[in-house]
């Protein structure tokens, strides 16, 4: 078994010796393709960059507005879609609870429920037909009145006037900005009965358009009808709520247009942008995105100057590049043959001895088992790094601070550590490791952390704590027999005391009773210490 474990040690001996120079030969060939892919896509670019008008580069700028706009006006009308869904769904079932008068318990219920499925809505709210709000996922306005409100007004004087949306006001509790959408409740003979309204939370389609990528020098807004700013950035102050009468979307939506791309200012006396926006549906909104006109110019006057230079620097890049290879690769490859054969060296002791190793990486909170250790603790085999702190948490509670302790002080002292701690296994059974570890320098030759050795002691714990066991049940039998055997000397002198008073006493009924008593309550202390003495 050993001479195959040391022919199969000497194939991976060749295998690992062999690897650095396959490898050296491969990333030479590598380089050279990649340097000649190199030189013929910058050629290719920088032909394509010659011929790039003025034309071009607007036209690219106007689609690449026009689509981020039309992006971001598809997901707001899909915020506002989910939200007219959940209101459309209350309106189905106010009939069904009695309309706003009706059960506050099953209005909640309802409200919560439909509340919960959505993200961007901040409250759900129902008034009467006079406008008091009879119940709302925020408890605190029931009662108030919003009569006056847009919404409400609206929708008790429009019979058809399907989704309305109000301007946007800031709450009192948070500082967001909410925007106010309802629809009609009505009997079942199409009187007024109220509205039901949702607040959506603008700060979360605020996020949405932060992640779009539109670029350094853009400009992304949301305005309401009424010429007010839902959304602006980037903005070096809070605009939203403020008047935008000079933007040119917010004009050319006046005068009605729904969609357009322009190329003016977007402020008074302000920068040239190139700019796209589209109205939204239901509520109308306006989404524009703006590209400064600068800036689309000078990227593509940098691209026609970078393009004479950077054959010249690909060739300076390029034997830098090929010279640190050289320089760096053969010292690469002699740590990597002294890696290969310490770890071949250590998977041989640790299969003969059944340990497992650790390698560990405190500064950087990574932890490298050894086939071996995951072997032992039922991880994948194919398992080559975990994190030190998902490693720490398997170990058990009462040993997790120690062991921690002594990874941060080997990594920070050097120095060596001896402890046993227990380890949760992959199947949910804790095992016991006596670990020994110690700091491990490597210098320019490979990382620096600390080599542990764990083996696997439960077993040996196990047979330890049943011989403890067994030598205090050894110990309780004969305290036990000792005890009974002095009983049973004591109880024989009652038995024959006993007897022979019975004997005497026997024209004394009375007294010759108390004595047969005595006799068969020592007969019965005789049977309990038979019983002691066979357990």
């Amino acid at each position: 078994m050993v001479r195959g474990m040391l022919m199969g040690d000497d194939s991976q001996r060749s295998t690992a010796e062999r690897g650095p120079a396959v490898s050296f030969g491969r990333l030479r060939t590598g380089l050279l393709w990649f340097a000649g892919a190199f030189v013929v896509a910058l050629v290719a670019i920088q032909a394509a960059a010659y011929w790039v008008r003025y034309d071009a580069a607007i036209e690219t700028a106007e689609r690449r507005a026009d689509n981020l706009a039309l992006i971001l006006k598809e997901h707001i009308e899909q915020t506002v879609a989910a939200a007219d869904a959940a209101l459309r769904q209350i309106v189905i079932q106010n009939r069904r609870l009695g309309g706003p008068e009706g059960s506050p318990a099953e209005w909640t219920a309802l409200l919560d429920a439909a509340r919960s499925g959505l993200s961007s809505v901040g409250s759900l709210s129902i008034t009467d037909q006079a406008g008091i709000i009879r119940h709302s996922t925020i408890r605190m306005i029931v009662g108030q009145s919003r009569a006056e409100n847009f919404v409400v007004r609206t929708l008790k004087e429009t019979p058809t006037a399907g989704l309305v949306a109000d301007t946007p006001f800031r709450a009192l509790t948070t500082g967001e900005m909410l925007m106010p959408v309802g629809r009609r409740l009505e009997d079942g003979r199409g009187g007024f009965q109220g509205a039901v309204v949702a607040t959506i939370e603008l700060a979360l389609l605020r996020e949405f358009y932060r992640s779009v990528a539109a670029g350094s020098g853009a400009v992304v807004r949301v305005l309401h009808p009424s010429g007010v700013v839902f959304f602006r950035e980037p903005s070096r102050t809070d605009p939203v709520g403020q008047a935008v009468a000079d933007d040119p979307a917010y004009r050319l939506h006046r005068a009605g247009r729904t969609a357009a791309r322009i190329t003016a200012p977007i402020e008074r006396d302000g920068a040239v942008y190139i700019s796209a926006f589209y109205t939204t549906n239901a509520p109308p909104l306006i989404v524009a995105v703006s590209l400064r006109r600068a800036d689309v110019l000078e990227t593509w006057f940098q691209d026609l100057a970078l393009g004479a230079g950077v054959t010249a620097l690909f060739g300076v890049a390029l034997l830098f590049a090929a010279w640190q290879m050289r320089r760096h690769l053969a010292a690469r490859e002699a740590a990597e043959r002294i890696g290969a054969r310490r770890q071949r060296e250590m998977a041989i002791a640790q299969t003969i001895a059944n340990f497992g190793s650790l390698a560990i990486d405190v500064p950087g909170g990574t932890v490298r088992p050894s086939p071996q250790f995951n072997r032992i603790v039922g991880w994948p085999a194919e398992r080559e790094t975990a994190s030190l702190e998902e490693f720490l948490a398997l170990v058990e509670e009462k040993d997790r601070a120690k062991l921690r302790d002594a990874f941060i002080g080997c990594s920070r002292e050097g120095g060596s550590y001896r402890l046993e701690f227990g380890l949760r296994r992959a199947d949910g059974e804790v095992c016991r490791f006596w670990s020994e570890g110690f700091w491990h320098n490597a210098g320019a030759s490979g990382p620096s952390e600390i080599v542990a050795f764990c083996q696997d002691v439960t077993e040996r714990r196990t047979i330890e704590e049943r011989l403890r066991q067994s030598q205090k049940m050894e110990a309780v039998g004969q305290l036990t027999g000792g005890i009974a055997h002095d009983f049973n000397n004591l109880l024989t002198v009652l038995l024959g005391g006993a007897d022979m008073l019975a004997e005497r006493l026997r024209h004394d009924p009375q007294l010759k009773r108390q004595a047969e008593n005595l006799l068969a309550a020592a007969q019965r202390g005789a049977e309990l210490t038979q019983r002691l003495l066979a357990f």
